[in-house]
């Protein structure tokens, strides 16, 4: 007998499994300034235009909060902020993120994929991963440098020891 990897998923069930598993996980620090947690409507801010070489997020230290209506946004699929402080949030967000998830799907286009890559890796410390969506590998950074990549067929864990498991969504087909 001969089973197959089904690696059909759909953008939104990637994303929403991800986020429900950290939810679970931080479900007591969701209301207190300690996480937040943002799947795809959260605006996160940056300086400099899309798809130019000077994007970079923006360091919060001394940042003056009047200014974040007037700065560029993307919406990562999934963004974490897990006792970290380097964040100012009200509608956009603003600060480093310990965790940023990409799932990459048909309408994301090389220069999306490069400019978020290059707007990520501008902060040393944020783990940011990047999933093509009927893939069952998993594209892994910290910065600038490159993590080994990780298998969704397994459980995974954070560079700050988040346990998600996401595993069971792979299920194996019968040939």
């Amino acid at each position: 007998m001969y089973y197959e990897m089904s690696t059909t998923h759909v953008h939104g069930d990637l994303v929403g499994r991800i986020y429900i598993e950290l939810g679970n996980l931080l479900r007591n620090l969701m209301n207190t300034k300690e996480v937040l947690l943002r799947s795809e409507t959260g605006a996160l801010v940056h300086w400099g235009k899309k798809y130019v070489e000077n994007v970079s997020l923006v360091d919060i230290s001394n940042f003056d909060p009047k200014v974040i209506t007037t700065l560029g946004t993307v919406e990562p699929d999934l963004m974490l902020f897990h006792k970290n402080p380097y964040i100012r949030a009200d509608a956009r967000v603003a600060g480093f993120p310990d965790l940023v998830v990409e799932v990459w799907s048909e309408s994301n286009d090389l220069a999306e994929h490069n400019m978020k890559h290059q707007l990520y890796s501008t902060s040393h410390t944020t783990e940011h991963w990047y999933i093509e969506q009927n893939s069952t590998e998993m594209e892994c950074w910290i910065g600038k440098n490159r993590q080994p990549n990780k298998d969704l067929t397994k459980p995974l864990v954070t560079v700050g020891g988040l346990p998600i498991d996401i595993s069971d969504i792979f299920t194996l087909k019968k040939l």
